[in-house]
């Protein structure tokens, strides 16, 4: 959504719900009395136009799905779900992250509450992973040499890593633990793992300085979080 598109906001906390409440009632109705009651007793000192964003985004995702009559009335994991969103976009200053959280929230608003449930726990782990740690997750979905190359052009700033040898300085030995305490991070959450890499002719592990080597792996986990958040088509 382009920000020539966003409605004009008051200078008073009070003006902006109003500006947020009268955008969503324009384009999701069925919501408006719903979130009026989240915004301004749950978070009403939270960053409302990161607020803004997600309702909107939100709302364009049902939309496009057509579960309008799906939307939370009452008390329920649906509820918690968007609350979970509006929370988690409140905490970001990423026009992508909240709109990458919006679809997450859209796909658990089904009539199963189950859906909601499950959504809920993929809207947490990608509430903690910050935008350049969705570029090196989305990264590993590429399965061959080309692809990934490519990729990396896109996004030098992540990945083109000076070369860390014996006696480099300290800013080539910063800028390489930057990016490992991204994939570090998505290790620990699951999201990518580590293999050992072994020689096919001895079966034998292969050795670096002594070392096993090791292939970061994306897993299911990791696919199933870039699915709920826009970013790959199929699981």
């Amino acid at each position: 959504m382009r920000d020539s598109d966003l409605p004009s906001l008051g200078n008073t906390p009070a003006d902006r719900i109003a500006a947020i409440l009268r955008a969503v009632v324009s384009t999701a109705p069925v919501v408006g009395g719903l979130l009026t009651e989240i915004i301004t007793e749950l978070i009403p000192n939270q960053r409302l136009d990161r607020v803004e964003r997600f309702i909107l985004a939100l709302a364009e995702e049902v939309q496009r799905a057509g579960c309008e009559r799906c939307l939370p009335t009452s008390e329920g994991p649906q509820l918690e779900l968007v609350e979970s969103g509006l929370r988690a976009a409140s905490m970001t200053s990423s026009t992508s992250k909240i709109e990458h959280l919006a679809k997450c929230a859209a796909r658990g608003l089904t009539k199963d509450e189950g859906d909601a449930i499950r959504a809920q726990r993929i809207l947490k782990i990608l509430s903690e992973l910050d935008p350049e740690e969705l570029i090196v997750l989305l990264y590993h979905t590429k399965l061959t040499i080309a692809a990934a190359q490519e990729f990396r052009k896109l996004h030098p700033a992540i990945f083109d890593l000076p070369l860390l040898m014996y006696g480099c300085d300290q800013d080539v030995r910063k800028r390489n633990a930057e990016y490992q305490a991204a994939e570090r991070h998505l290790i620990s959450l699951g999201l990518v793992s580590e293999e050992i890499k072994f020689d096919s002719k001895t079966g034998s592990a292969k050795l670096t300085i002594r070392k096993a080597e090791k292939d970061v792996q994306l897993t299911i986990v990791g696919r199933l979080v870039l699915h709920h958040a826009g970013l790959i088509e199929e699981v």
